[in-house]
């Protein structure tokens, strides 16, 4: 059985991710794929990176203390600010090297519409997913300009399935509360079996994480965050054993 790890996008509050993946790493729910769009994809990416919570844990603390003080969307950013934070991240890493096999959306302005992306630079895939028109700037590469693409796919659930995950689990941290509505009638229903043997069978297990207050830009709110994502972690994993076999 393989398990995918889909994270939804959401600005600042996709920090609860970090909490999601923190109980998960520790209960020791095996994550074979992953997925992300918009800050969703800068965790998943990180994750794949090096899926040692540990060392995680330490870097994710490193880059706050050198990038939230230093003015972090006070402003908007600029490509060199941007560019210092994926350097300090992902280094020259390729997606298709990665450890964890990670898929990216992003949205092709070109082409008008999702692309997953699952190969080249892994610093330019999360630039990719995470640039939103007129707060942060747009990308250019593979001969197309990319943006986020949250509201085409917040939550890039289909991408793991087809890349072999029989159980997705899904971090979601609603923006809008439309947003909520619709994901909770799309992926809520409960799971009917403990095993997947057809495309019929596929299981989606949500772990929602909800944040009034926190806003897409509060990147001084990331231990809070991170707290919350574990708090709701921790509340689904009766639901993750039921059909993640230990």
């Amino acid at each position: 059985m393989k398990i995918g790890l889909a994270l939804s996008g959401g600005g600042a509050r996709g920090a609860a991710h970090l909490g999601v993946l923190n109980v998960l790493c520790r209960e020791r729910v095996p994550i074979d794929l992953i997925s992300g769009t918009s800050m969703g994809a800068a965790v998943a990416a990180y994750y794949a990176s090096d899926p040692n919570l540990d060392n995680l844990v330490k870097k994710g603390q490193d880059g706050m203390a050198k990038f939230i003080p230093d003015g972090m969307f006070k402003k908007l950013p600029t490509p060199q600010f941007l560019w210092g934070v994926l350097n300090f991240f992902y280094d020259d890493l390729l997606l298709e090297k990665l450890p964890v096999p990670c898929a990216i959306a992003a949205f092709n302005l070109k082409k008008w519409k999702v692309e997953i992306l699952k190969e080249g630079s892994v610093k330019m895939a999360v630039w990719a997913s995470c640039a939103v028109p007129f707060v942060v700037p747009l990308p250019e590469f593979n001969g197309a300009k990319y943006m986020d693409a949250i509201m085409f796919c917040q939550v890039p659930v289909k991408p793991l399935f087809e890349m072999g995950a029989d159980v997705v689990i899904a971090s979601i941290v609603p923006p809008f509360p439309f947003t909520f509505k619709f994901i909770s009638q799309k992926f809520a229903r409960p799971p009917l079996a403990p095993r997947c043997t057809s495309e019929s069978e596929k299981i989606v297990i949500p772990i929602f994480t909800m944040l009034p207050g926190v806003g897409g830009l509060s990147f001084r709110k990331a231990e809070f965050c991170i707290a919350k994502g574990e708090e709701s972690a921790r509340s689904s994993l009766s639901r993750i054993r039921n059909i993640i076999p230990q």
